[in-house]
């Protein structure tokens, strides 16, 4: 394992139970065009159960980077970054989520751009599809058009608030001053509310393409509805903390100086989600819609569209949970 007493910069990677996937992340990093003596990699591990521990020490000594695994409580991935964030040695700092396997040129590329724009308010936005290696269901493809879809639009919805950390690097200090994570539950927009914040001290995104992830998460129906549950259930950390006309329109919420014209509409959205997107719809309609693709062909043109209907309901399920004050209720599902 190389030293790790100078690098050029450093990866951050927050896991949780993530072990397979993480451990093929490690060894994608270990194949970069940059040599591994000029960067380490920072593991923030978020109270794994699953026997990260014993999986990274077995890894490490063939990696050719230097690897270090810092070990936290269970508080979140807010809490998580910034720990992995502090412990990186790099002024450079390339964060990739766990489940992101990064091609060849991936870590050369973030230096590179870096090395182009050296204002330390210069973020880089690497580029994301999805992996060629996940499995071939209906549901997984259905899930694969939605998240291209997000990854084809990140970089022009930062603007209002789409800011992902999957694959994104930034100098630290900048980072350390002007911004640094929300320690939110999992699945509370703590990146949604880091992007807005560091926009309003200055950030700057420069998107380099080359610099590929290929994201490698396998989906199922219980997965995809958990996810979206937890979003919905905790989103109201980042709506109280970002008062602009995006955010309320999307939470169906005005400003106390709204007009009527801007109440109505406000309704309006809300009344046809609700008409849309419903637990009977849900029922009787989309979730069999969605199990039946897999053994007819013939549905599954609908699935990118029942797909967003089925995360819509889930997400809405838990965003009404938490307003009427109900505890956290996870999706319960046989397969």
């Amino acid at each position: 394992m190389a030293s790790p007493s100078i690098v050029d910069l450093s990866v951050e990677i927050t896991t949780f139970n993530r072990k397979d996937t993480l451990c093929e992340a490690l060894r994608a990093l270990a194949r970069q065009t940059l040599d591994g003596a000029r960067f380490e990699v920072v593991l923030s591990d978020d109270g794994s159960t699953d026997g990260l521990q014993s999986a990274v020490a077995a890894l490490a000594t063939d990696l050719p980077y230097a690897l270090r695994l810092v070990q936290n409580a269970h508080r979140g991935p807010g809490h998580a970054h910034n720990c992995g964030i502090e412990a990186c040695r790099g002024e450079l700092v390339v964060m990739l989520a766990a489940d992101i396997i990064a091609a060849p040129t991936l870590v050369s590329e973030h230096l590179r751009s870096h090395r182009e724009h050296p204002a330390p308010e210069v973020m880089i936005v690497g580029g994301l599809t999805q992996s060629p290696a996940l499995p071939g269901s209906a549901f997984q493809r259905a899930a694969d058009h939605a998240v291209e879809r997000v990854f084809r639009n990140q970089f022009a919805n930062v603007e209002h608030g789409g800011f992902l950390v999957s694959n994104l690097s930034f100098k630290k200090s900048f980072m350390c001053a002007h911004g640094m994570f929300r320690e939110w539950p999992p699945a509370a927009g703590e990146d949604i509310e880091l992007g807005f914040r560091l926009r309003t001290a200055g950030m700057r995104l420069l998107d380099n393409p080359a610099a590929l992830g290929y994201h490698h998460h396998e989906e199922s129906m219980a997965s995809v509805a958990r996810r979206a549950y937890t979003a919905g259930y905790n989103s109201h950390h980042y709506v109280e903390a970002i008062d602009t006309t995006w955010v309320r329109r999307r939470f169906g919420k005005t400003a106390e100086s709204a007009g009527v014209g801007e109440r109505a509409l406000v309704g309006v959205r809300s009344a046809l989600r609700q008409l849309l997107v419903n637990r009977i719809s849900n029922a009787l309609l989309v979730e069999p819609l969605l199990r039946g693709a897999e053994r007819l062909p013939a549905l599954e043109a609908l699935t990118p569209f029942l797909f967003d209907r089925f995360n819509a309901y889930y997400f809405n399920r838990g965003l009404i949970d938490q307003r009427r004050g109900r505890p956290c209720r996870l999706p319960v599902f046989a397969d």
